[in-house]
């Protein structure tokens, strides 16, 4: 996914310290799950970056929360991509679809995180729909 990741392998470690901090003071809070799911997956963690990444959505539904909600299904899209995911991120990608505002097209486009799903014929499509 990075290029550099190697250089950064310290710098990801001593945030991922830090994020389980903050989870044990605030465990229900979303924010801390998805950027722990973050940090997880740019170190190779991929299963426990997809658990916490899912905990975020879980802890904040976007059935019960329609604006902050999307956000986190947002971040475990790209939890999904720097683990490598590619078929969960594009079935997340679907589900924002369908809600209004969820899928940020100009976004996917010029992120570069998105790089590996460009050329699939789902991603394309989203980007046009």
């Amino acid at each position: 996914m990075l290029s550099n990741q190697n250089q950064f392998q310290s710098e990801f470690e001593k945030a991922e310290i830090s994020i389980r901090e903050k989870i044990i003071a605030n465990p229900e809070d979303p924010r801390y799950h998805s950027a722990l799911g973050r940090v997880l997956a740019l170190l190779g963690k991929k299963d426990e970056a997809l658990n916490e990444g899912r905990l975020a959505i879980t802890l904040l539904p976007i059935d019960q929360d329609a604006f902050n909600g999307p956000r986190y299904l947002n971040q475990l899209v790209e939890i999904y991509v720097i683990a490598g995911a590619n078929d969960l991120a594009i079935e997340a990608l679907k589900k924002l679809s369908n809600i209004p505002g969820g899928l940020r097209v100009g976004y996917l486009q010029v992120n570069p995180i998105y790089n590996s799903l460009r050329g699939n014929p789902e991603f394309e499509a989203l980007l046009i729909k």
